[in-house]
C-alpha cells in the first residue's frame, strides 16, 4: 500500500496516494495492533506458561517434599519398628533373663539355707563336740582329785615316810597323775582357744631362765633314753621380754615330748635361740634326728587328733602339735616344721617381744620360780592337829554325789572335825532337819535330785541355816558358774583338784570366822545412847585363825539381823572397793567412811561377818586378790600385792598362803 502511496505520490495523485497512505497506515495498524495482540497473547501465554511450570515445579517441589516426608515417615515407622521389635526382643530377653535370675535367685537362696542348716547343724555339733570334752574334762577332775590327793598326802606326810623303792613308784604315779592334768586342761585350752575364750597375759619374763627351766625338765627322760639333749646357747640374762610366758613354756614342752618320743637312741634333740635386731620376732627352734616326716603328712601335722602313721608307735593324743600352732598364732607368731626323710625334723617357734629394761623387772619372780614363802608349811602348822581340848569338836557336813571322794573327805576331816555325809543336796537338808546344827557345810556343785546351787538356795532361805558358812567344791573353774555360786551366796569355793592344805586352810578359816560371829551374837546388846570415849579400851583387833576351832552350836541368834548380814555387808562392801588399794585405809578410816564408831563398828562387824574390821578388811583384800589371780589379770605377785593394798609382798604371800592354802606363786597370768 505504501508503494503504491508511492507511485501516486509520485505521479502526484495525491489525493489516491493519500488514499492509499491512509490505507497503509490502517492496515499497517491493524498488523501492529494484531502483532500486539499477538505478543500480548504471548506473553500472557508466556506468563502463564510461566506460573504453570512454576505452579508445577511447586507441586512438585511439594510433592517431593511429600515423598521426601513419606520416605523419612517409612523411614521412622520402620525405625520404630526396629526399635519396638528390639525393645519386644530386649523386653523378652529381659523377662528371661530376670525369670532365669529369679530361679537362680531361688536356687541360691535355697543353697544358702542349706548351707545355713548344715553350717548351724556342724556348729551345733562342734559346740556339742566341745562341751562334750569339757564335760568329760571336769568329770575327770574328781578322779584326780581322789588320786592326787592321796599321793600328794603320801609324799610330803613327814609322819609315815615311805621306803626309797615305794616312794619311787607313788612318785611315778604322780608325775603320770599330774600329766593326766595337763592333758585335760590341754583339751580346756583347745575348747577355749576354738570359743576365743584363751586370752593372752603377758609377764616379763627372763628368756634365759625360762629356757633353761624347760630344758632341764626332760635332761633325766633324754638321759634314760640315750639321746643327747642341748640347750640354747648363751641368753644374756639381763634379756627379759614382755611375753606370755606360760604359753611359750607349754609350747616348748609339747616341742620337746614330741621331738624325744620321736628320736631313736643315740640321737639329739637341741634347742636353738634367734635373738632379732630390734623390732623384729624372736625363734626358737626345736631340731631333732629323728626319722623326720614325709612330705604328705607335713600339711595335716598340725591338724587336731591327727597322728601320723609312722610315729602312732609312740602313742600320744594328736593334740599336742595342734595346740601349739593355735597357742603360736594367739602369740602373734607362727609355727613352722622343716623336714626331710632321714633328716630329722626342726620345729620354729617365732613371736613377738616387747624388751624391758633390767630394771622394770628387777623385783618380779620369773614364773615357775618357787616363791620366797615356804611351801604349804606355813599353813600346816596353823591348822588344828587333832580334836580340840574339853571342848566339842566342830561339826561339818559333806554334801558329794562320789562315794569314793565323800569318804576321802571325810578321812581328811574326821581327825579334827566331827563329820556328817550327805549324797546329795536333798538328803544334806533331810539330815539337817533331823540332826543338831552343823558348823560348816562343804558341798559338791553338781549332784543329782538337788545340786550344790540348789542346796545352797534352800539354805540362805531357812532362818535356822541361813548363817552356816558353805564351801563349795567344784570341777568347774569357768567364771559364770563361779558367779552363780557367788550370787547365791556361797562363801568359799575351792576347784577340783585341790591340795589337802588348801582344802583344811579354807575349812579351818570358815569355822574361825563363824566361831568369831557366834560370839559376838551371844554378847548382850549394847545399850542405847552410852557415851563412847576415844581412849576407851577395845578388844584385840586380831582373830584366832592360828588355833584350834571349837564347835559353837547357836545360841539363840537375833534373826532379824542375819538375814539383813548379806545385805549390809555388801553395802559396806561397795562403799569400801575403791579404798582397798589405799594401805592407809584402816580400821579407823573404815569407820568415819560408814559414819560408824570404831567400837560401834568392831561390835556390828563382828555380828555380821564374825570378823573385827581389820580382819574384815584384810579378808576383802585376799578375797580380791584370789578374784585377780584366779581370773590371771595380773603381771607379778607384786603388782597384786599392791593392787589390794599391800605394802610388802613378801607379807602379803604369807597371809594369803595361810588364808587360802596356796601360795601366790603357783598362779599363772
Amino acid at each position: 500500500m505504501r508503494a503504491i502511496a508511492a507511485f501516486y505520490k509520485q505521479r502526484h495523485q495525491l489525493d489516491k496516494a493519500l488514499t492509499y497512505s491512509m490505507a497503509a497506515a490502517d492496515l499497517n495498524d491493524s498488523l501492529q495492533a494484531r502483532k500486539n495482540r499477538y505478543n500480548v497473547s504471548y506473553y500472557e501465554q508466556q506468563a502463564v506458561e510461566r506460573s504453570q511450570a512454576g505452579r508445577i515445579a511447586s507441586l512438585r517441589h511439594t510433592q517431593a517434599q511429600a515423598e521426601a516426608r513419606t520416605r523419612r515417615q517409612h523411614l521412622w515407622l520402620l525405625v520404630a519398628l526396629g526399635g519396638l521389635a528390639l525393645l519386644g526382643g530386649g523386653a523378652g530377653l529381659l523377662w528371661r533373663l530376670y525369670r532365669q535370675k529369679q530361679r537362680a535367685n531361688t536356687l541360691l537362696a535355697s543353697q544358702k539355707l542349706q548351707i545355713e542348716e548344715q553350717a548351724a547343724r556342724l556348729g551345733a555339733l562342734d559346740e556339742a563336740k566341745n562341751q562334750f570334752f569339757a564335760n568329760v574334762s571336769h568329770e575327770l577332775r574328781t578322779p584326780l582329785t581322789l588320786i592326787l590327793g592321796p599321793l600328794d598326802t603320801l609324799l610330803t606326810n613327814p609322819a609315815q615316810q615311805l621306803p626309797a623303792a615305794v616312794q619311787a613308784t607313788v612318785a611315778l604315779a604322780h608325775r603320770q597323775a599330774r600329766r593326766l592334768q595337763q592333758l585335760v586342761n590341754r583339751i580346756l585350752d583347745l575348747t577355749k582357744l576354738q570359743a576365743g575364750r584363751l586370752a593372752l597375759h603377758p609377764t616379763p619374763t627372763p628368756l634365759g631362765t625360762l629356757l633353761r627351766r624347760v630344758v632341764s625338765q626332760f635332761e633325766s627322760l633324754a638321759t634314760q633314753r640315750g639321746i643327747a639333749l642341748h640347750g640354747p646357747a648363751a641368753v644374756p640374762e639381763s634379756l627379759r621380754l614382755l611375753l606370755d610366758a606360760d604359753k611359750v613354756e607349754e609350747i616348748l614342752t609339747n616341742l620337746l615330748i614330741n621331738a624325744l618320743n620321736h628320736t631313736p637312741a643315740g640321737g639329739s634333740v637341741e634347742v636353738a635361740v634367734a635373738l632379732p635386731a630390734a623390732g623384729e620376732v624372736y625363734s626358737i627352734t626345736v631340731r631333732d634326728t629323728g626319722p623326720g616326716i614325709a612330705p604328705a603328712e607335713q600339711a595335716r601335722i598340725f591338724e587336731r587328733f591327727y597322728q601320723s602313721p609312722q610315729g602312732q608307735a609312740q602313742g600320744g593324743t594328736g593334740l599336742g602339735l595342734a595346740l601349739s600352732r593355735e597357742l603360736a598364732q594367739l602369740l602373734g607368731g607362727s609355727l613352722t616344721l622343716v623336714s626331710e626323710l632321714g633328716q630329722g625334723a626342726a620345729f620354729t617357734l617365732r613371736f613377738p617381744a616387747e624388751v624391758l629394761p633390767e630394771a622394770a623387772t628387777a623385783p618380779i619372780v620369773a614364773p615357775g620360780e618357787p616363791a620366797p614363802e615356804s611351801a604349804l608349811q606355813g599353813v600346816a602348822s596353823t591348822l588344828p592337829a587333832g580334836p580340840v581340848g574339853n571342848g566339842p569338836r566342830p561339826r561339818v557336813l559333806v554334801v558329794e554325789d562320789q562315794p569314793d571322794l565323800r569318804e576321802y573327805l571325810r578321812g581328811l576331816l574326821a581327825p579334827t572335825y566331827e563329820v556328817l555325809l550327805a549324797e546329795d543336796g536333798q538328803a544334806a537338808l533331810g539330815l539337817l532337819a533331823r540332826e543338831a546344827p552343823v558348823d560348816l557345810i562343804t558341798t559338791d556343785a553338781m549332784m543329782p535330785r538337788l545340786s550344790g546351787t540348789e542346796l545352797l538356795t534352800h539354805l540362805r532361805a531357812d532362818p535356822a541355816q541361813q548363817s552356816v558358812p558353805v564351801l563349795m567344791l567344784t570341777a568347774r573353774a569357768d567364771d559364770a558358774h563361779r558367779l552363780a555360786a557367788l550370787t547365791v551366796g556361797v562363801d568359799d569355793y575351792l576347784t577340783k583338784p585341790f591340795a589337802t592344805a588348801e582344802l583344811l586352810a579354807r575349812v579351818h578359816a570358815l569355822l574361825a570366822r563363824h566361831q568369831v560371829r557366834r560370839q559376838f551374837a551371844a554378847l548382850p546388846p549394847e545399850p542405847q545412847g552410852e557415851p563412847e570415849e576415844a581412849g576407851s579400851p577395845r578388844p584385840r583387833t586380831e582373830p584366832l585363825l592360828a588355833g584350834p576351832v571349837a564347835a559353837t552350836h547357836p545360841a539363840p541368834p537375833a534373826r532379824r539381823a542375819e538375814a539383813n548380814a548379806a545385805e549390809v555387808l555388801g553395802h559396806w562392801q561397795v562403799q569400801v572397793a575403791s579404798h582397798l588399794a589405799d594401805e592407809r585405809f584402816g580400821p579407823a578410816e573404815l569407820a568415819e567412811l560408814l559414819c560408824l564408831s570404831e567400837r560401834t563398828l568392831y561390835r556390828r562387824l563382828g555380828q555380821l561377818a564374825g570378823l573385827t574390821p581389820a580382819a574384815w578388811l584384810r579378808e576383802l583384800r585376799l578375797t580380791q586378790a584370789r578374784q585377780l589371780f584366779e581370773a590371771g589379770n595380773f603381771t607379778s605377785v607384786a603388782e597384786v600385792a599392791d593392787a589390794v593394798g599391800f605394802g610388802s609382798p613378801k607379807y602379803f604371800a604369807t597371809l594369803y598362803t595361810e588364808r587360802f592354802g596356796r601360795r601366790p606363786a603357783d598362779y599363772r597370768p
